[in-house]
């Protein structure tokens, strides 16, 4: 999550919070990568050495697979 600077009075709720309500409603919260699940698939859309990674790091939907993690998230530094 990033600071929201547009309403730093009311800062956005916690990852579990978030989670609960989204289940509340039927749906799963999931992680993405920062391009749409769909533009992973987009022959045209990628460089070749983004497409790589990208290719790495997404699972078969397009969305972030379980477990990958880019420099500086998991220490909170983004």
């Amino acid at each position: 999550m990033t600071l929201d600077a547009i309403n730093p009075e009311k800062p956005w709720p916690s990852i579990a919070e978030l989670e609960e309500r989204t289940r509340k409603m039927g749906f799963l919260l999931k992680e993405r990568l920062p391009i749409y699940p769909e533009y992973t698939r987009k022959e045209s859309f990628l460089s070749l050495l983004i497409k790589e990674q990208v290719k790495k790091m997404a699972d078969g939907e397009g969305y972030a697979r379980e477990g990958v993690c880019c420099r500086g998230w998991a220490l909170g530094e983004n």
